[in-house]
């Protein structure tokens, strides 16, 4: 699968082209630089911050006071590739 990386100006400018029929430039720039809170990184918090992004939000914090461990359920977080679960598990057994 070929990867197309954008940067952020191009990434604009093709929203931006997806956008109007629904938003107009004021709105798609108070979005661009507003600043989002977004509190918990679990499977609820993933999919939000990933939509979010989509969505043109460029300035994102995100907050979780949960500690990673073992009995977490990174089945639900979808921001960790296979490979990195992986690497994540065994970093916790050691």
């Amino acid at each position: 699968m070929e990867k197309i990386l954008l940067n952020e100006q191009e990434y604009y400018d093709q929203f931006v082209k997806s956008s109007n029929a629904f938003f107009n430039q004021e709105l798609i720039n108070k979005v661009k630089n507003a600043n989002l809170l977004i509190v918990g990184a679990g499977s609820i918090g993933n999919p939000t911050a990933i939509e979010a992004v989509r969505a043109g939000f460029t300035n994102l914090t995100i907050m979780d006071l949960d500690t990673v461990g073992l009995e977490t359920s990174l089945g639900n977080i979808i921001l960790y590739t296979n490979v990195e679960r992986i690497k994540l598990k065994l970093l916790l057994k050691t």
